[in-house]
């Protein structure tokens, strides 16, 4: 799974369009690594969606409470 999510990760532009994207997929990077005890890298990735998220004009919602979560 890390692989396939670090591949979307080269594939995605950073623009505007694609961020809700970028969110989704370093969250579940996150989750990955999390789940195979890389908490550091994990909680780098969960905060890197976070950063992400709050630069959005929509940063409410469920994906913002789970990032908390997660992190």
């Amino acid at each position: 799974a890390l692989q396939i999510y670090k591949m979307l990760l080269e594939k995605i532009t950073d623009d505007e369009e694609s961020k809700a994207s970028l969110v989704s997929i370093h969250n579940n990077i996150g989750l990955a690594h999390s789940a195979i005890g890389n908490h550091f890298i994990a909680l780098d990735h969960c905060k890197k969606a976070l950063e992400i998220q709050l630069g959005l004009s929509s940063s409410t919602g469920p994906i913002l409470s789970t990032i908390y979560n997660n992190i």
